[in-house]
């Protein structure tokens, strides 16, 4: 991996499923409604979807989800300030 491929960690939208937690890639082709839209479709029909995220250490990655086996996700929109930090 290039230091061009390479990201800062995001503090934007977050998905976590199971025990992992990616940032959702901004920078690819999708925008975060369209892919929040399907991986929700993809969870509701059983699909599968591909999610481009970023790892913690903001190194891009395609996430593939198989939405038969997930049974919960969450999203972190990032819109206000963690519980343990200050506004």
């Amino acid at each position: 991996m290039t230091s061009a491929e390479k990201t800062p960690a995001p503090r934007g939208i977050r998905l976590h499923v199971g025990r992992f937690d990616y940032a959702l890639d901004l920078g690819a082709e999708k925008d975060s409604v369209t892919l929040l839209a399907e991986i929700e479709t993809a969870v509701s029909s059983g699909a599968f979807v591909s999610v481009p995220v970023l790892d913690d250490h903001g190194c891009r990655l395609t996430l593939y989800l198989n939405g038969a086996l997930i049974d919960s996700y969450a999203v972190d929109k990032g819109l206000g300030p963690r519980p343990t930090e200050f506004s």
